[in-house]
């Protein structure tokens, strides 16, 4: 177990080496675009030759780890044979399909283009679904739902190629990858839990998740919820190898893939975690964040969630939204109005706006995150004995589950 512990230890320190040198480029191009005020997180999608590009190099490098297994005495098989061979493959993939892109960029093929619904969802139009596709929810925590991605398979067939387990193995590797990713996005849950702030979503997929929380306000807040993930990691890491010290290294195949995953698939998730970048649209790595906060200490540099630090207001229960400038929308007649609370679950909300406002789930989220996100929110309805029935049935749910969500009935004429 010495040996074993002595490997691990060094994994880690290179880890967090590796991650340091990774954030140097980041950390030279991010000021770079700021000097020149650009912004380092545009809501960009892929074009249809951008999703063929990004397929055709997932699908070369899949295939070169899988010939390792499905041909081990051919030429190729024996030149991906190890993790040196796999990692020459990797680079190798990505470098080629690298100048790839490139090349048709510089013949004026679109890879990439503006996403007119993320915009309008940043911009705070809560009828655009701001999920994403290929996605199911898979529980509720504490009223909070655990929804997973289609591409998560993609993370346990990587660590199983990467372990030498054969494909008939990638199934042990795909639930303990899993469970990694979830261990590391309850480290976020608790942390903000902790700190009093709202969860409104888990998200899992092969590349990594995200904690969707409200936005800390103070430096310690910021720290302990973007840090939660990693220490979590952390946590099951030490767990991991008490167990191994105690019962011995596993000898099953399915232990051993649980082991791998926890120490150095592990160690890797953090390493990456730690490389400052966006991840989707204005999601960032918790490296990002944990960064500019340092920045912030010891610079006196913006604090990294700056935008993001407006209070979410909460009305008193009296208050009529279209008497307040701003919240009714154009074209609005009649319809209901449902206002910011403190205690009432984001599940909850999502629910009542699926099951009565008839909204599908992605546009529900949407709608769920705006009434946070400016107090409340008008949404509308054919005509006002609709609107009453509808508010009434809200009302009637929300009281027999102790929540005190305020739903009633709205004209734009009584303004």
């Amino acid at each position: 177990m010495t040996g074993q512990a002595l490997v691990i230890a060094i994994l880690t320190v290179g880890c967090l080496v590796v991650g340091i040198l990774l954030y140097v480029p980041f950390l030279l191009w991010f000021r770079h675009r700021r000097r020149q005020g650009k912004s380092v997180g545009a809501e960009i999608g892929h074009t249809r030759a951008g999703y063929v590009l990004e397929v055709a190099s997932a699908t070369v490098l899949l295939g070169g780890f899988a010939a390792r297994h499905l041909a081990p005495e051919s030429w190729f098989g024996i030149q991906v044979q190890g993790v040196g061979g796999m990692l020459r493959w990797g680079i190798s993939v990505v470098v080629i399909f690298g100048v790839i892109g490139m090349v048709l960029r510089r013949a004026n093929v679109e890879l990439q283009q503006r996403d007119p619904q993320k915009d309008r969802a940043a911009a705070g139009e809560w009828n655009v679904p701001t999920g994403r596709r290929l996605q199911w929810k898979l529980v509720t925590v504490h009223g909070v739902p655990v929804f997973v991605h289609a591409s998560l398979p993609i993370g346990g067939l990587v660590a199983a190629c990467f372990a030498g387990s054969g494909l008939t193995g990638a199934a042990t590797y795909f639930f303990a990858f899993a469970a990694l990713i979830l261990v590391h996005e309850l480290g976020h849950f608790a942390a903000a839990r902790a700190l009093g702030l709202k969860v409104f979503a888990i998200n899992i997929s092969g590349l990594g998740g995200s904690c969707v929380t409200q936005a800390p306000r103070d430096v310690r807040g910021t720290f302990l919820l973007f840090s939660g993930g990693l220490a979590a990691q952390t946590v099951l890491l030490l767990l991991t190898l008490a167990v191994v010290a105690m019962q011995g290294h596993p000898e099953s195949p399915v232990g051993q893939s649980v082991f791998f995953t926890f120490t150095v698939v592990n160690l890797v998730v953090a390493a990456i975690n730690l490389v400052p970048g966006k991840i989707d649209g204005n999601l960032s790595t918790d490296g990002a964040v944990l960064w500019d906060l340092l920045f912030h200490v010891t610079r006196g540099g913006p604090h990294p969630l700056a935008q993001h630090h407006a209070a979410s207001p909460v009305f008193p229960p009296e208050t009529r939204l279209t008497s307040i400038d701003g919240m009714t929308p154009p074209g609005f007649l009649v319809g209901v109005e449902l206002l910011n609370d403190d205690r009432t679950p984001t599940e909850f909300v999502i629910s009542v706006l699926e099951q009565h406002l008839k909204l599908d789930r992605e546009s529900a989220i949407g709608a769920m995150l705006q009434i946070h996100k400016q107090g409340g929110l008008l949404l509308p309805l054919t005509d006002l004995a609709q609107a009453a029935a509808v508010a009434s049935q809200i009302t009637r749910e929300a009281a027999e589950q102790g929540h005190p969500l305020t739903c009633r009935a709205a004209e734009a004429a009584a303004a």
